[in-house]
């Protein structure tokens, strides 16, 4: 008897991390369904049906309850990664909190109303556990540590993520606490916390901070005004998608958290640097930036040895991230090699 094929819901389909996902786990012969905010959106629909011609998408929106309800019906699975990554925005409760938080416990909800639903897997950062403010020198961040110096004024982005997981990981255990006095089956879930994400994009559409740093090294965009004095962690986006697929699918993931990340941040020069090292990209070493505007507080440490164990994760080596990101913008025509004379 053939076994019934198991079905995922990942939310942010159009997004960079969900690219990878998508193709992991159609690899792996899941069926997979994609949130968009919306399907008449081509911006947002037709790379993704020409990528996976099996993905079906549908409809809904992080801040509307509800429109997680339907989808989640028949599903075995979700894995939530639409959240915003975006370090300059207008309103930070509007643009960043609200979709965050609320997004999170929306999809939670739906989640838990979707009697087949087993376990979801959430898409945290390692924001929401490492401060910008330097630590102890011997300081290596892990698991067990909370990012409880961001706010709204100063770090926007990183109080949206510790307050998206923090809220997640409480809807879990209030909802499996009401489950256990009337004898339901749990909700299972697991919290991925990445660094920067390095590593290709699978289209032209696709949309990040990453993408447009790794642009903006090609672009000659750093060239004059030199990098930002910032050093942090980074991991490549296909570990990033088979730690996705990894925790919803071993027993021992549930209700862990796990960093995704290099053990020790880098900077942006330094990460521009592996860049001119490669014989590939010569053709675009005049635009690198050799310079960095000013100096990093400090090299962050990271312990990612819980996901090596658990979730099995060979971590790619960065300078090959970096070779693999730059090599698909150019073949994707998201940069153009420098005119010669």
């Amino acid at each position: 008897m053939q076994q019934q094929q198991k079905v995922v819901a990942v939310t942010g389909a159009s997004g960079y991390i969900a690219g990878q996902v998508i193709k992991t786990l159609l690899e792996r012969k899941y069926r997979v369904k994609g949130s968009v905010r919306s399907l008449a959106d081509p911006r947002k629909v037709a790379h993704l049906q020409q990528l996976f011609p099996t993905l079906e998408l549908f409809e809904a929106d992080l801040l509307k309850e509800g429109s997680f309800d339907q989808a989640f019906q028949s599903c075995d699975y979700v894995i939530h990664t639409a959240s915003p990554f975006q370090l300059n925005v207008e309103d930070p409760q509007r643009d960043l909190i609200d979709p965050a938080v609320k997004g999170t416990l929306n999809v939670l909800r739906a989640a838990a109303k979707a009697h087949t639903v087993k376990r979801v897997v959430v898409t945290s950062s390692v924001a929401a556990i490492s401060t910008t403010a330097a630590p102890p020198p011997d300081k290596i961040w892990t698991e067990a540590d909370w990012n409880l110096d961001a706010t709204i004024e100063t770090e926007p982005y990183m109080l949206s993520k510790r307050l998206a997981e923090e809220a997640a990981w409480n809807f879990v255990k209030d909802i499996n606490q009401e489950h256990e006095s009337s004898f339901k089956r749990k909700l299972e879930m697991v919290a991925l916390c990445p660094a920067f994400v390095l590593g290709p994009p699978l289209s032209a559409r696709t949309d990040s901070e990453s993408v447009r740093m790794v642009r903006g090294f090609i672009s000659g965009d750093f060239k004059e005004k030199g990098c930002p004095p910032l050093c942090f962690g980074v991991v490549d986006v296909r570990d990033v998608a088979t730690a996705h697929v990894n925790a919803m699918e071993k027993p021992q993931a549930a209700g862990n958290r796990y960093i995704l990340s290099s053990n020790q941040g880098y900077s942006m020069l330094e990460l521009a640097n592996m860049m001119r090292e490669e014989e590939e990209l010569k053709a675009f070493r005049h635009n690198l930036p050799d310079k960095q505007a000013g100096q990093f507080t400090y090299r962050p440490k990271l312990a990612h040895a819980k996901a090596e164990k658990d979730l099995g994760i060979e971590f790619t080596p960065v300078k090959q991230s970096l070779l693999d990101m730059s090599r698909a913008l150019i073949d994707l025509d998201m940069v153009t090699p420098p005119q010669t004379v």
